[in-house]
């Protein structure tokens, strides 16, 4: 993962996992998440690119934020997870989602395979 000066395209820092990523990482604020394949979920500082915490093991793409949550989204389950601390605060088993995107008003919107469509609102 690099992280690029935006003026000059100059490396700010690079970070290093074992497998190739096969989704991008995203950023929010000052964290940036990234899922590495056989390992898990981690969080870079965003200024430098150090870790601030990990999910070993948890196989979810982050999708979307919920104020100082990032959604993890998983072949069978949503979480809510701090970006500042990496603690699941919550989570819901889903059913073979065949995709998810983002939502107005900070909803998601939920696939299934089947052709159902699901609206799940961020309110708090």
């Amino acid at each position: 993962i690099y992280a690029l000066e935006r003026a000059s395209g100059n490396d700010l820092w690079t970070y290093r996992t074992q497998a190739d990523l096969t989704q991008p990482a995203r950023s929010y604020d000052l964290v940036v998440l990234a899922t590495i394949p056989g390992e898990g979920v981690v969080a870079l500082d965003a200024s430098t690119g150090e870790e601030r915490w990990e999910l070993p093991g948890v196989r979810a793409l982050p999708v979307g934020r919920r104020g100082d949550d990032a959604i993890l989204a998983g072949v069978d389950r949503l979480m809510l997870v701090d970006l500042a601390t990496g603690r699941v605060t919550a989570e819901a088993q889903t059913h073979r989602l065949a995709a998810i995107r983002p939502g107005p008003d900070d909803s998601l919107i939920l696939f299934s395979p089947g052709g159902r469509v699901l609206r799940l609102n961020a309110a708090k």
